[in-house]
């Protein structure tokens, strides 16, 4: 009976140990994940790039001019009489 308690609590502590190690593998993996992105951005194309993104948006999104959406697409509705 005492040798099933022994290998009860082992067993529990192994799985407790391999739970430990799973999270910290997790931990690892954001933490590579992060700094791969951080060194992509230091890229000078990819910065290029999202300058021009962000002047993009800046120009044809955020503009206050009335026409700044006249460029999309005009999509016309069937108009009905007495609808309602």
């Amino acid at each position: 009976m005492n040798l099933i308690k022994i290998c009860s609590i082992h067993k529990y502590q192994i799985n407790v140990l391999i739970h430990e190690k799973q999270f910290h593998l997790h931990d690892l993996k954001k933490y590579v994940s992060l700094q791969r992105i951080e060194h992509q951005l230091k890229n000078s194309i990819l910065q290029k790039r999202i300058s021009d993104f962000q002047n993009k948006i800046e120009h044809e999104i955020c503009s206050d001019l009335p026409n700044a959406f006249w460029k999309r697409k005009h999509v016309d509705l069937p108009y009905e009489d007495n609808i309602f």
